[in-house]
């Protein structure tokens, strides 16, 4: 998708039900687990996914900090991980990768949905 079809397709909370992405490991030893935490404000009100429902917090960084890690679907490089119930609001997801020397990185997306 290019230019104001992307655009669209990303704002639209059905194109997030599965969240797909890549990870690699340029230490040599390999990536060894993905995991993504979801958290979502909804009005002024923060939630995080726990896996099968939304819980509801007080603020953005406690939404972000409880939210399940979710084991993320492998293969090869590529990774996915599937979120339900998503409404109107900012999608915050959050992916954590392990290679298996144990070194961790993360990195964090926010996106407006509608």
């Amino acid at each position: 998708r290019k230019g104001k079809t992307c655009t669209k397709y990303q704002a639209n909370k059905s194109s997030w039900g599965t969240v797909r992405g890549t990870a690699t490991d340029s230490g040599g030893s390999g990536v060894s687990k993905v995991t993504v935490r979801f958290a979502q404000k909804r009005g002024s009100t923060w939630y995080a996914y726990n896996g099968k429902s939304w819980i509801k917090y007080s603020s953005r960084s406690k939404a972000e900090a409880s939210g399940k890690n979710n084991t993320a679907t492998r293969s090869g490089s590529a990774w996915s991980a599937k979120v339900k119930g998503l409404k109107t609001g900012e999608l915050v997801v959050i992916t954590v990768v392990r290679d298996k020397s144990g070194n961790v990185g993360s990195k964090k997306l926010s996106k407006k949905i509608k």
